[in-house]
């Protein structure tokens, strides 16, 4: 598939007090499910794609809860969306290791930081539009200092795709 652009597309999906999240294969963290946006999609496209093929569940979206840009080649512009099943069952896929619901107050402690940022805006109720301050080289270091295994995977992937 081909990428329009540096961009990716998530979505927050919530069944009642619950969200819908992925744990990667690639890097095996809790993420919200997401992933780049192909050529001539739309985000909105993106992101109800790229949860059906890493869950198995089909999405009506609801509104886009955040907008983020890039402050460094680690992180690409970015589109969240909130939206709700309308179809399907969670099932693994070639990139997932787990797919799950999870209460939101009780999320993984292994969820993808940037992410629970994500999900913790998404919840004061207000549409964000803001720079990823957040991905840094600083933070990536820090990162890398107490999760190194983790870190390792990361840069493998970014490499290769």
């Amino acid at each position: 598939m081909t990428q329009r652009t540096q961009q990716s597309a998530f979505s927050i999906v919530q069944d009642g007090d619950a969200i819908l999240l992925t744990k990667r294969k690639d890097v095996p963290v809790w993420v919200l499910p997401g992933g780049g946006i192909e050529a001539r999609e739309s985000p909105e496209q993106a992101a109800a794609r790229e949860v059906l093929e890493e869950t198995g569940v089909t999405i009506r979206i609801t509104s886009c809860c955040g907008h983020y840009f890039p402050i460094n080649r680690l992180a690409r512009e970015t589109y969240v969306y909130h939206s709700v099943p309308v179809g399907g069952t969670p099932i693994l896929s070639e990139e997932t290791s787990a797919v799950g619901y999870f209460p939101l107050d009780k999320l993984p402690t292994d969820l993808f930081a940037v992410h629970r940022g994500w999900i913790e805006e998404w919840r004061s109720g207000k549409m964000t539009t803001r720079k990823l301050t957040e991905v840094t080289y600083w933070e990536l270091l820090k990162y890398a200092i107490s999760h190194p295994w983790i870190t390792v995977r990361f840069l493998i992937t970014r490499l290769t795709t």
